[in-house]
């Protein structure tokens, strides 16, 4: 059987969280540009995934990385 022993580790689904935050910033920056929300909606997604992105990143940089 394979050794698995890393998915016991909650940093390894931070390499997802980048995934999932870059998702969130780019559908954030979308709403700001565009015009069929309200730009508050699009400020909100915005600073979420790059919140998101520098946290994850940095665990990820961090855990698996350096």
């Amino acid at each position: 059987m394979a050794n698995l022993s890393f998915l016991a580790k909650p940093e390894f689904y931070d390499i997802f969280g980048l995934g999932v935050f870059t998702f969130i910033l780019v559908i954030g920056v979308l709403i700001v540009k565009g015009r069929k929300m309200r730009k508050w909606v699009g400020w909100t997604l915005l600073a979420i995934g790059i919140a998101g992105i520098l946290v994850d990143g940095f665990i990820v940089l961090t855990k698996f990385i350096l």
